[in-house]
């Protein structure tokens, strides 16, 4: 996940998952956590902004199976 391959080709498709890992931790991560684990919204936004932090961090390269 995220724009650091050096293939142009595999670039464009690691940041298009990134975009769409962001978007997935909050909606995703806000309706567990809010709905399951009873979290307060500022609670859960924390989490998933750290997620989205943790993921756009250049220093590690995700992989994304599917």
């Amino acid at each position: 996940m995220g724009p650091w391959a050096k293939d142009k080709k595999l670039k464009q498709v690691g940041a298009m998952c990134l975009l769409s890992a962001d978007s997935g931790y909050h909606s995703y991560g806000m309706a567990a956590f809010t709905r399951i684990l009873n979290m307060t919204p500022e609670e859960a936004t924390k989490i998933c902004d750290d997620a989205v932090k943790a993921t756009r961090n250049k220093n590690f390269h995700g992989y994304n199976f599917l």
